[in-house]
């Protein structure tokens, strides 16, 4: 299903065309080159990160690290495994994490394989995941407001679709991160 735009009584803003473009091309001989998908894509991600993030600072929490709790929140699990349920790579979610186990949101103990380490959501965890669930609400809230209730959740099924699309040319499970192997850490 294609996206439509936000209605025309949304605030409008001028859409800046990315180097390589057509009207925003480089100069030499070689044709420029169409819209970016990973560039536009990327933008947008940059953008809406720092929208929740400005929710979350301040606990002191970035969106990254809020994804983290609210998953361990439904279960325990380890480090491979919660980098596949999130997207993650497993480096990207063991920097996520130690800043989370500093302030002991998170605990990390091995598992039954000793090459395995299992991540729990900790008390205090739980607690600031309450408090950051309400910020999250606020900033999901604004973004429904800029852009439409219909149109984010059309949004949503769209990047839905697209990424299990995308993931079965690079022959990847649906949601897997590259570098998580599953079963070990």
């Amino acid at each position: 299903m294609p996206m439509n735009a936000p209605s025309a009584g949304s605030a409008a803003s001028p859409r800046p065309t990315p180097a390589g473009t057509a009207s925003g091309g480089l100069s030499g001989d070689s044709p420029p080159i169409p819209v970016c998908s990973c560039f536009v894509l990327r933008r947008l991600a940059r953008t809406i990160t720092r929208l929740y993030d400005r929710h979350m600072a301040r606990l002191d929490l970035k969106v990254t690290q809020f994804g983290v709790l609210n998953a361990l929140a439904v279960k325990s699990a380890p480090i491979s495994r919660l980098a596949l349920d999130l997207g993650l790579e497993r480096t990207t979610l063991s920097r996520n994490l130690k800043p989370l186990e500093v302030r002991r949101l998170v605990t990390i103990e091995g598992g039954p394989d000793p090459r395995q380490r299992i991540v729990h959501l900790a008390p205090d965890g739980r607690v600031l995941l309450r408090v950051a669930r309400r910020a999250w609400r606020t900033a999901q809230g604004e973004v429904e407001t800029a852009l439409g209730a219909a149109f984010v959740s059309r949004l949503n099924e769209d990047v839905a679709v697209t990424q299990a699309r995308l993931e079965s040319l690079l022959g990847e499970p649906a949601s897997a991160a590259p570098g998580a192997p599953a079963g070990h850490d």
